[in-house]
């Protein structure tokens, strides 16, 4: 009986133990919010993109006169 209770002691203290590092490992470090600089420069890099393909678009869209060859 007494190797009983010394063998159900002994598991417990493995599962503690276990729990405790699954707790560990499992921790997930939050990501670093970007800073303002680093956001400020892609927005104007987005705003710059943005009004090339509209200058692009407004280019396609312009009829282009075809050449014809006069008599």
């Amino acid at each position: 009986m007494k190797n009983f209770l010394l063998l159900i002691l002994a598991l417990g203290v493995l599962a503690v133990a276990g729990c405790s590092r699954s707790d560990n490992q499992t921790t997930v470090k939050p990501q670093s919010t970007p800073d303002a600089e680093r956001l400020k420069s892609d927005s104007e890099r987005l705003q710059q993109a943005t009004a090339n393909a509209a200058k692009e678009r407004e280019k396609a869209n312009q009829p282009t006169p075809s050449p014809t060859t006069s008599p």
